[in-house]
């Protein structure tokens, strides 16, 4: 009994120091400033107050309407979610930035402690068919920029539309559209999963997408290859940013929920960093129920290694 003990303390041990993870502590407000959210290299969001109405009571909070919030309207688990609606669109600092990684990702010359990044998240239109546009890319170290790809959900009459964009080598900006899914429900939650494979050489970085499970596609990482194009340096990959795409602090767009949310760093020994939250404040009894589940893994597993 006293060794099983012993196996299930150091499980809980192992599940407490694994670098970036941690139980998610966020309450119903403005998400900057909670877990390390911000606007990267601003310490919150910029013009955030600047919405002017809602129909979501949870964005009136400090005397005023703000463009985004932890809310209690709508969640895909638990009882809270983070409502994305508006505020200022810069495409560096300023918007929406997820805490920072340990490590950094990309390609393995830029001097990156791994050469993959990846993400995944649930999603929910706020409204139905009200035109809203939110992008989803990887974030640079210094919050101050789009990173690599280029991932867009856009809430149409028809349904959800998931797309990407690739670059165009040698073209600028120029683009060309890359469709992952039409006509999503808008009542349901949807599922994106993601992941960046950082290669030395031009143009040559790839994302994989799957939208709620789907078969894989793959596309390339826009950004890489703009900067490619125009000589700007590399820019290695920790977090995610988000961009509103519909016009600013338009009052007809009702946003985008989102949950259960995981970003992670990761090189062929395996996991280096991970964050996950589910945009929750965790019962006082997660971190004990965390444990004694462990604890239990650890007291099942426990006799395979008899005899070694």
């Amino acid at each position: 009994m006293f060794a099983r003990s012993v196996w299930g303390l150091l499980a809980l041990l192992v599940f407490l120091t694994l670098p970036g993870l941690s139980l998610a502590t966020i309450s119903v407000g403005s998400l900057a400033g909670q877990e390390g959210w911000s606007g990267g290299a601003s310490p919150g969001f910029t013009n955030d107050a600047a919405q002017p109405s809602s129909p979501n009571s949870d964005l009136f909070y400090g005397g005023d309407w703000h463009g985004q919030a932890v809310t209690t309207a709508d969640a895909h688990s638990g009882s809270q979610s983070w409502l994305f609606r508006n505020g200022y669109g810069s495409p560096g600092s300023g918007t929406p930035f997820s805490p920072a990684l340990a490590v950094n990702a990309g390609q393995p010359s830029s001097g990156a402690g791994a050469n993959s990044f990846s993400a995944s998240f649930w999603f929910k239109a706020a409204g139905s068919g009200d035109g809203s546009r939110i992008m989803i890319a990887g974030g640079n170290p210094a919050g101050n920029d789009r990173s690599s790809n280029y991932l867009e959900i856009e809430n149409t009459l028809s349904g959800i539309t998931v797309r990407t964009y690739d670059g165009v080598l040698g073209g600028g900006w120029d683009t060309t559209e890359l469709i992952l899914a039409t006509g999503l429900d808008h009542a349901q939650w949807h599922q994106i999963s993601m992941t960046g494979q950082f290669f030395d050489g031009t143009n040559n970085d790839t994302w994989t997408y799957q939208v709620n499970g789907g078969a894989p596609v793959v596309g390339g990482a826009y950004f890489e290859t703009a900067r490619d194009n125009f000589g700007y340096p590399y820019e290695m990959t920790n977090r995610l940013k988000f961009q509103p795409r519909h016009p600013n602090y338009d009052t007809n767009a009702s946003g985008f929920y989102f949950d259960d949310l995981v970003t992670s760093v990761s090189d062929s020994g395996g996991t280096l960093a991970v964050y996950t939250t589910g945009f929750e404040v965790p019962e006082p009894s997660t971190s004990l129920l965390v444990g004694l589940g462990l604890l239990g893994l650890s007291v099942f597993r426990r006799p395979r290694f008899s005899g070694l």
